[in-house]
């Protein structure tokens, strides 16, 4: 019957991580009888991209919480934590501060894509000019992979 849990909880775990909703984040520590409530939501206070809080702990969502630039993470309230808050290295931070941080992330990761796509076309109509020495038929026979 453990085995069952486990294995459950790694699956579950693995369809969480590819989900940017955090409330689904949330959901596969139920298994290791995490207690949510306790979570909180962080960012650091530090400049640089500096690692404001490493902490390996059961309480973490993950067993373990890294708070760095200004992406919040979800961690529980251990003393590490507390600790960091008295001396401000992090903050805490609203949900819906948090929501907006993760859409505007993936905002920038697509329009990042978009740029790549982009710029992976240009450098093929380059060589397909090369090769042909116009660039009339390619948006017909481009078709991006």
């Amino acid at each position: 019957m453990q085995n069952e849990t486990v294995w459950t909880h790694v699956a579950t775990r693995d369809r969480a991580a590819s989900s940017f909703d955090a409330e689904r984040r949330l959901a596969p520590h139920l298994a290791r009888q995490v207690d949510t409530s306790k979570i909180i939501v962080v960012r650091s206070t530090l400049d640089g991209g500096q690692v404001a809080l490493y902490e390996r702990h059961p309480a973490h969502l993950d067993g373990e919480a890294c708070v760095f630039g200004s992406t919040p993470a979800h961690v529980a309230k251990t003393p590490a934590v507390v600790e960091k808050l008295s001396v401000g290295a992090i903050i805490e931070v609203s949900a819906e501060e948090a929501r907006e941080a993760e859409h505007a992330r993936h905002a920038a990761d697509e329009r990042r894509l978009a740029a790549e796509r982009e710029a992976e076309r240009e450098r093929r109509r380059q060589l397909y000019i090369a090769a042909v020495g116009t660039d009339q038929g390619f948006d017909a026979l481009y078709k991006p992979a």
